[in-house]
């Protein structure tokens, strides 16, 4: 008798971190499937009701919850903050990624680069020391020898902080091209996700 894959709700900041959960959780939990896509645009959302995700998580109903480091000082004094100091409920998967979602997808730097059109020696190896990798991404995009690359990463004027195809062009490549092997090689935070997520719910 074949196994229901075991739903599951994910909450994440924006399209990309979707997409990045998606990816993972096809590649490493086949056996989960994702009931529910909880965007919140920005980690306000998040933050507010991650108490109340943490009091609610059962064995039914699952939640995985990712949101980006940014200027915070460290993964677990946000996790310790945000859930005001309550112990995490184990099935409640609350990752955090170091400094934002891009330090992850940056981190498979030779597929990365091969597809943004730069040199590889452009993204440092820590992938996961980028102050700020969405504009690091940005500022590769704009040398890139890719036309595309270069119109649609970037953004086109001072009020915003990306392309009009920056979540369309990397969403292919997260799809289609990011080899998480490859990735957590760069990125600690990426892979201490992984590697609590192989455990999660077993």
């Amino acid at each position: 008798m074949k196994v229901q894959p075991k739903p599951i709700t994910t909450v994440y900041e924006d399209e990309l971190s979707g997409t990045v959960i998606d990816r993972i959780l096809s590649t490493y939990r086949p056996d989960i499937s994702v009931h529910k896509h909880i965007p919140c645009y920005g980690f306000g959302k998040i933050k507010k009701n991650l108490p109340g995700y943490n009091k609610t998580a059962k064995p039914e109903f699952p939640y995985f919850i990712l949101t980006d480091l940014d200027a915070a000082l460290c993964a677990p004094q946000l996790i310790d903050d945000w859930t005001k100091h309550i112990p995490l409920n184990p099935n409640l998967l609350f990752r955090v990624a170091v400094r934002e979602v891009e330090s992850w997808i940056l981190a498979d730097r030779e597929n990365i680069a091969e597809y943004l059109g730069i040199p590889i020696s452009k993204i440092p190896v820590e992938t996961d020391s980028i102050p700020d990798p969405k504009q690091l991404i940005c500022n590769l995009a704009r040398k890139s020898k890719k036309k595309a690359v270069r119109e649609g990463i970037p953004p086109k004027d001072q009020y915003a902080v990306q392309g009009y195809d920056y979540n369309a062009l990397l969403g292919y490549f997260i799809q289609n091209v990011w080899n998480i092997s490859n990735a957590v090689e760069c990125s600690s935070s990426l892979k201490r996700t992984v590697e609590r997520l192989e455990d999660w719910l077993t």
